[in-house]
């Protein structure tokens, strides 16, 4: 049975993708450097008395604490706005239509312009992302974002069923 329904992304939609794609790619080896600087550093605290690695240590963290805390809040707004200005088509309401075997997106043009429609099988859909508000579709170099929040109550148990029982999806926090 398909399941058609209406969805509208707005700009923190996609600030929310990018800070969790930030948070999966650069967090983990962030924090494993920061852990070899303290496991050096306190080497040579106990072996030699240096204090000198504990001040760069603590430089180093302050500096890369306040990269990642700019790249967080302001780099990542300013990336959005950047892809979003070069296609306003990614605002713009789309139809969404979800079965057993497809997901379609068909976006809602407005008068004099194009009309597209991207029909997904799930076979081609490299990775289903599930968070607490959002499905993410990874198809290739493309995603798709799918607001829960825009799937009428009356089909999200048959919609989330269609999308979890694939072998590419992925429940992430």
């Amino acid at each position: 049975m398909k399941n058609t329904f209406r969805a509208t992304l707005n700009k923190e939609d996609f600030v929310i993708w990018e800070r969790l794609q930030f948070k999966r790619s650069r967090l983990m080896p962030t924090l494993i450097t920061a852990l070899m600087f303290i496991v050096f550093s306190a080497y040579y605290l106990i072996a030699e008395k240096n204090f000198t690695l504990i001040i760069a240590m603590v430089i180093a963290f302050v500096v890369c604490g306040a990269y990642f805390l700019y790249v967080y809040n302001v780099g990542i707004e300013k990336k959005v706005e950047k892809y979003l200005a070069a296609d306003a088509q990614y605002l713009s309401p789309c139809e969404i239509t979800i079965d057993e075997n497809t997901v379609e997106y068909r976006n809602m043009p407005m008068m004099n312009e194009a009309g597209i429609i991207n029909v997904y099988p799930y076979s081609v859909i490299r990775a289903i992302y599930e968070t607490e508000n959002y499905f993410y579709f990874n198809v290739g170099f493309e995603l798709k974002i799918l607001p829960k929040r825009d799937i009428p109550d009356g089909m999200k148990q048959q919609v989330f069923n269609y999308i979890k029982q694939n072998a590419n999806y992925f429940f992430i926090k």
